[in-house]
């Protein structure tokens, strides 16, 4: 009979079998939990959307009151996110308060609940130590604090889920389950056309009846996600035109975010996958059944779609991996002497494995965790530079996203906007075209004479750099350690 994980949260165990793999359980959660207190502990901030969200949710203004924008937003992509942050802040949470909020939460969204999903809990952390120490799954990914986490969490819900929804009756407490997270993830970001790829893998994968009943429950959430929006036509059309702007396809690969960028495939993701088909072929297997598993079919199909952009292996490709591993490994440990049952061995594996998923996550390694600390920033209340922001309905004339999230971040009040925010896309055809130019031609001043020409006495042109700009246009003084501030000469006071 097949393994319900919905009855292994729900339904108690037959007393005799409880102790031990409770006590496993309960130690990965605990590691779990003690890792995010350390990260929390070394006084780690992430670096990008994290801050902006929680800086909105301080100051309350729309976004076309701090960024230059083409024209108003006309939906927010992260509603439900939005909105769980401004109750929150009205309840006296700092920016900060916030920002740390947000990643704990995600982190643990995405690596508890496949603790209790999984058959076996240490096979999860196995999976989790596995996919670090080969360099596919970055901690400090799972601690950006961003709502595309929870769209992972899903997705690992999903593969988790996928045998109890093969049975022949309904699953009515696991589609529940299912339900309810991804109406959550549906809420706090937008994505909903982007879970067509894994169901589109359960089609290839032939599995119909799993197909249509994640289906149903998918087109539901979407119904219920755009209802709690207020916003159908935001939620449906410009959600799906805000996701294809931000690719940039003026632009070359090379100038995209980070996170958009078509990237190498990471071919050391084949060695589990490899060192798995090998143990099934020794142990006479049937070779073809596993390679139309669904999920093998997402992690690859994840890994090629890598060459289009690098979203597609972290939010779809290594999540269906780690799910796969976990499953592979459950069944290797029940052919392990010793590990098979539920003693005192197994509680010893996820003892050791729990603690070895703390010190990976939790251990400042290059100064990850410390580093963020000492992001450049300037801060408005120290009244010795105040002259260098903008005055009151000016704009920063920036070319750096992370001067926009540290500005933002520590300055949530300020009372000028942004000319780059999150999105290039966001901007102003001119402005953007200028920004495109300096981007391509990296950053020659010459062509800053965009923005200059466009700048009142009210307006900064922020730089970055060890040296002063060589714009003797504008009046230049150190804003920060590493940026420049110009601005327009002042009159010269008449005789």
């Amino acid at each position: 009979m097949s393994f319900d994980p919905v009855a292994k949260i729900f339904h108690a165990m037959p007393r005799e079998d409880r102790r031990y793999p409770l006590l496993g359980t309960a130690v990965l959660v605990v590691a779990v939990l003690f890792a995010a207190m350390a990260v929390l502990g070394h006084g780690f901030l992430p670096p990008d959307d994290a801050l902006r969200h929680a800086a909105q949710a301080v100051c309350k203004k729309p976004w076309h009151e701090i960024l230059v924008l083409a024209k108003p937003m006309l939906f927010d992509f992260h509603a439900g996110w939005t909105w769980l942050l401004h109750r929150l802040a009205d309840a006296g949470l700092s920016a900060e308060d916030l920002v740390c909020f947000s990643y704990v939460f995600f982190f643990l969204a995405v690596l508890l609940p496949p603790v209790f999903l999984a058959r076996r809990s240490e096979a999860w952390g196995i999976a989790v130590i596995v996919a670090v120490t080969l360099g596919l799954l970055s901690p400090v990914r799972l601690m950006l604090g961003r709502p595309f986490l929870s769209q992972v969490s899903v997705m690992l819900m999903m593969g988790f889920l996928f045998d109890t929804f093969k049975r022949k009756e309904f699953p009515k407490t696991a589609g529940a389950v299912l339900f309810a997270a991804m109406t959550l993830s549906l809420w706090f970001r937008c994505g909903w056309l982007l879970f067509i790829i894994p169901l589109g893998c359960l089609l290839v994968a032939g599995e119909w009846r799993v197909f249509w009943r994640m289906t149903l429950i998918w087109g539901v959430a979407c119904l219920v996600a755009a209802t709690l929006c207020r916003d159908w036509s935001g939620f449906f059309i410009h959600s799906t035109t805000g996701l294809l702007g931000s690719v940039g396809r003026d632009l070359p690969s090379w100038a995209l975010v980070s996170e958009l960028v078509p990237a190498t495939p990471p071919f050391l993701a084949l060695l589990p996958i490899l060192f798995f088909l090998a143990i099934r072929f020794f142990l006479k297997d049937k070779l073809l059944h596993r390679l139309r598993d669904p999920l093998l079919i997402l992690t690859l199909a994840g890994w090629v779609l890598m060459l289009q952009s690098s979203r597609f292996w972290g939010d779809f490709g290594l999540p269906a991996l780690m799910v796969w591993m976990t499953k592979e490994f459950s069944d290797l440990l029940d052919r392990i002497p010793g590990l098979r049952g539920d003693g005192k061995g197994r509680f010893v594996l996820c003892s050791v494995v729990g603690g070895i998923v703390f010190l990976l996550i939790s251990t400042d390694v290059n100064g990850r965790w410390g580093r963020g600390n000492y992001q450049l920033h300037a801060d408005y209340t120290n009244e010795d530079i105040q002259d260098l922001f903008p005055d009151e309905g000016g704009i920063f004339y920036n070319t750096d996203m992370t001067f926009f999230y540290q500005t933002f971040f520590h300055n949530p009040d300020g009372h000028w906007k942004y000319n780059l925010g999150m999105e290039a896309a966001l901007m102003p055809d001119d402005n953007r075209q200028i920004y495109h130019n300096l981007i391509l031609y990296n950053k020659d001043t010459r062509l800053y004479q965009g923005y200059i020409d466009k700048m009142t006495s009210k307006d900064r042109l922020v730089i970055l750099g060890a040296g002063q700009p060589g714009i003797p246009e504008l009046e230049w003084n150190l804003l920060q350690t590493g940026i420049w501030s110009g601005r327009l000469p002042r009159e010269a006071p008449s005789r």
